[in-house]
């Protein structure tokens, strides 16, 4: 069954984000069966294709997800180190809390990239993405483009300007 109690409880995890059932729907297909394409998301949602790549794009955002190949070849899938990070913190508990860390290398570079963060703080990229997705929500942090989709993004401290 998708909605087991494992993957119930894999699930309340994300309690704390922003998800719609749609999306939480797919978190546990994802898990079941490895990978979801945006047709798959259409037929399991009754949805059009426009919402599912919205809502879609929305997990590859948020860093939940990774996106592979683009139109319609296009599938979703859990990062490898995401889904472990995710077994473990189960049975540990809540994630540590990489805020400050982050924040730090950001104000000693001035302006930093996922990577170069990433060679710093022993998380995957989806775990980067995570943090610094948090720390521009809380307005601590700003990107230098105007997409966060961007693989060249840069993160800067945000000026108390406007």
């Amino acid at each position: 069954a998708l909605f087991d109690k494992e993957t119930l409880s894999w699930l309340e995890q994300f309690s704390g984000v922003d998800l719609s059932d749609r999306q939480r729907f797919a978190l546990a297909y994802i898990l079941d069966k490895e990978k979801l394409n945006n047709f798959e998301y259409c037929r399991m949602n009754e949805c059009d294709s426009r919402v599912a790549g919205k809502e879609l794009g929305e997990l590859v955002d948020s860093g939940l997800v990774i996106q592979h190949g683009t139109r319609r070849w296009a599938f979703y899938a859990l990062p490898q180190e995401r889904k472990k990070e995710f077994t473990i913190s189960q049975k540990r508990g809540l994630r540590r809390d990489r805020r400050q860390e982050i924040l730090a290398i950001i104000k000693g570079r001035g302006e930093c990239g996922r990577r170069e963060i990433k060679e710093i703080v022993p998380l995957s990229s989806a775990g980067i993405i995570y943090w610094l997705r948090k720390l521009v929500q809380e307005g601590k942090i700003e990107p230098t483009t105007d997409s966060l989709k961007d693989p060249g993004v840069k993160y800067r401290i945000r000026t108390s300007k406007g």
